[in-house]
């Protein structure tokens, strides 16, 4: 009878069933108090690709709010969910972006203080295939947020799993300066140029470019995009053979210069200033 019950609880329990072959998540996205969230559901099929793509479509809803949580911490308690296999995943994002709950059906978390020290970890077989499985995860994320004033807390959900909220206070706003005028009275257009800090970069491929202040790697983002109807930060990233935080990084600049918009799935497309940029490109090389 003993055995038949821990054969039942294994079967049963989300922490012990094998990875999902589909793997999806709803993200509840709160644009003002009181009003039903929008949501936006990221799906997949590579538990890599996956988390990848969670992690970056959460945090740049968040970002378009104004929200301060590090990249660092949302990737680690984005990782942390392969423990219950992905089971009834749901991101809570707060109107202003600095509050962000995500919450799980799985296991739970029974001994919460250690799970947020170094070294205690419960990874094994399949997952540490996709995840570092040392015990550093949620130490990292809290290490991350405490480093901005914010917290990392870990609650038990409503009918089994684990809700861990990260959170930080928002930047007070400074009083505004004194009025600087813009450009030199010529009524032309100045361009702002970004440094790149990645040396292999090199100088840009097109005056049109140039102009518009793009590296070598963002101008070939740009053309990624060009060719796929919608595209997120993960793909983004592996196709150009860079990492995820670089891609994303692009993707926030090229949306700053109006060249790219983002969809309410967290996924780009190329605006009418980026198809005409892009147009300009291709006609230098003629």
């Amino acid at each position: 009878m003993g055995f038949l019950a821990s054969l039942f609880r294994r079967s049963t329990d989300p922490s012990r069933r094998p990875l999902p072959r589909r793997l999806a998540a709803r993200l509840a996205v709160y644009d003002s108090p009181g009003v039903a969230p929008r949501l936006v559901e990221v799906q997949g099929t590579k538990v890599q690709e996956f988390m990848d793509e969670l992690a970056a479509t959460t945090y740049s809803l968040a970002q378009e709010k104004g929200g301060r949580i590090p990249f660092t911490a949302l990737k680690e308690v984005v990782e942390n969910l392969i423990h219950a296999a992905f089971h009834e995943v749901t991101i809570t994002i707060s109107p202003d972006g600095n509050t962000i709950r995500i919450a799980d059906g799985g296991g739970g978390i029974p001994d919460k203080e250690k799970a947020l020290i170094p070294g205690y970890s419960s990874a094994a077989g399949e997952i540490k295939r996709y995840i570092k499985g040392v015990g550093s995860g949620l130490p990292v994320a809290q290490e991350a947020l405490q480093a901005l004033g914010g917290i990392l807390d870990i609650d038990d959900n409503l009918s089994g799993g684990a809700v861990v909220t990260l959170s930080v206070d928002p930047v007070e706003k400074s009083p505004p300066g004194p009025q600087v005028p813009a450009g030199d009275g010529t009524g032309q257009t100045e361009y702002s140029t970004r440094t790149v800090d990645d040396g292999a970069d090199g100088p840009c491929l097109h005056p049109a470019a140039a102009a518009a202040g793009l590296s070598r790697r963002q101008e070939e983002v740009l053309i990624l995009l060009a060719e796929h109807e919608e595209i997120g930060p993960s793909s983004v990233a592996r196709k150009a053979g860079i990492s995820l935080s670089t891609a994303y990084r692009d993707l926030v600049y090229l949306e700053e210069l109006g060249l790219v918009e983002s969809k309410p799935n967290g996924k780009r497309v190329l605006t009418p200033a980026g198809g005409a940029l892009l147009a300009a490109l291709r006609g230098t090389d003629r």
